[in-house]
């Protein structure tokens, strides 16, 4: 009887299976896509412009060890940083972004429109 469960399971399932692991493999291979853009950038920028590119690295280094710095902090209140590294954070991320200094495996991507109509 067992057998009988099994099987029936696995034969309704085995469709889904297969439109699942197409949608993940698209994205597998639209990550690893992201990741050789990033690549390239990286290497152009520091071909064509290297004082910019380290430039960033040196700003984005430093801009975390301040952040690290009031986490780690046990006088700040609530472990909150200035508006003003919060408004730094904001603005160097498009530069590091252009210049491939950003991690496409951490970057979340959403839509606003809903695909899945979810009963």
């Amino acid at each position: 009887q067992p057998n009988r469960v099994y099987t029936n399971s696995v034969a309704k399932g085995a469709t889904a299976w297969t439109t699942l692991s197409g949608f993940l493999m698209r994205v597998g291979q639209m990550q690893l896509l992201r990741q050789q853009i990033a690549h390239e950038l990286t290497a152009s920028a520091k071909y064509d412009s290297k004082y910019l590119f380290y430039a960033l690295k040196t700003f984005n280094d430093t801009l975390l060890q301040d952040v690290q710095q009031v986490y780690t902090n046990t006088n700040s209140q609530q472990n909150e940083y200035p508006e003003s590294i919060n408004e730094l954070l904001y603005e160097l991320g498009p530069l590091l972004e252009s210049v491939g200094m950003n991690d496409v495996f951490q970057r979340v991507y959403i839509s606003a429109q809903n695909h899945f109509l979810l009963i």
